[in-house]
């Protein structure tokens, strides 16, 4: 496991590496590694989102369950797209068992991937990949990075920022401005309220033949515009949209999509959407 360039989150320092744990060699903070994973959360948020990825009462709202087991899931191919083929060091934030960069990591194994969050769980499976350019991290995502300023070349975050209040989101979106390099890429995905409140619970209906609650922990839900806003608002230059309409497949779909004011179209009918801007 490499943690080289890892960095303080209380003083921005370098730090020591122990066999049990690492050390600030500017305010002597220490923080332990378990699993060979370094541990900058607070102890109860890893508690609780470690918890939230194996309660079984969570299986239908966390990717039909995929997520409870032992073993990663499989890699999500979709998003490997928006990650440009010559970025070399990238930050996988809110990453989970980093199934949404594993696909890419794979594919470009010169380049170094750091998959942060806050569940054990999900950072354990991380290491059962067993690619040797990607490593777990457990810190959140709206504290201080424990990463220097100008380092990414990409921060991507996929079904995460709908977890965060909008001040912890603003938080992130500074952080992740801090640590990518000028001109860095920022990715954002997530659902939209429309997807989560209406189109995934019938979906788990159809599927289950019984009516499960939605995730509580969504608790920000936006449509794109509403996303790019706070993205554009923290000083990003917005780069591209990429947004999934229901039944977007179908050409007269998307002309009559085309035809209504976007504000409207996107809050009504927009399942899910990935941002990007550059800093």
């Amino acid at each position: 496991m490499n943690h080289d360039d890892l960095a303080c989150i209380s003083c921005g320092s370098s730090l020591r590496i122990y066999d049990d744990r690492l050390e600030c060699k500017g305010c002597s903070s220490q923080f332990p590694l378990l699993y060979e994973i370094p541990l900058f959360g607070n102890k109860l948020e890893i508690e609780q989102w470690t918890q939230y990825h194996i309660d079984p009462k969570n299986a239908e709202l966390i990717a039909g369950g995929a997520y409870i087991t032992e073993e990663p899931s499989k890699h999500n191919e979709y998003y490997s797209r928006y990650i440009p083929d010559q970025a070399r060091i990238v930050l996988d934030a809110g990453g989970g068992d980093g199934n949404t960069t594993s696909h890419w990591a794979e594919n470009h194994p010169e380049a170094k991937i750091y998959v942060m969050d806050l569940s054990l769980h999900g950072l354990k499976k991380v290491l059962r990949r067993e690619l040797p350019n990607m490593f777990p991290i457990c810190s959140a995502a709206d504290q201080r990075f424990p990463f220097p300023s100008n380092y990414f070349d990409v921060v991507s975050t996929i079904f995460m920022v709908e977890h965060l209040t909008a001040d912890a989101l603003s938080r992130f979106y500074r952080e992740a401005y801090r640590v990518l390099k000028p001109g860095g890429l920022l990715i954002v995905g997530s659902d939209t309220r429309f997807y989560d409140s209406i189109v995934h619970p019938v979906e788990r209906f159809v599927r289950n033949g019984k009516y499960t609650k939605n995730d509580p922990t969504h608790i920000n839900l936006m449509t794109p515009n509403e996303c790019e806003s706070g993205i554009r608002s923290e000083g990003y230059q917005l780069e591209g949209r990429s947004i999934h309409w229901v039944a977007g497949r179908h050409s007269l779909a998307r002309a009559l999509y085309k035809l209504l004011p976007r504000g409207f179209a996107e809050a009504a009918f927009s399942t899910m959407y990935v941002i990007s801007a550059r800093k």
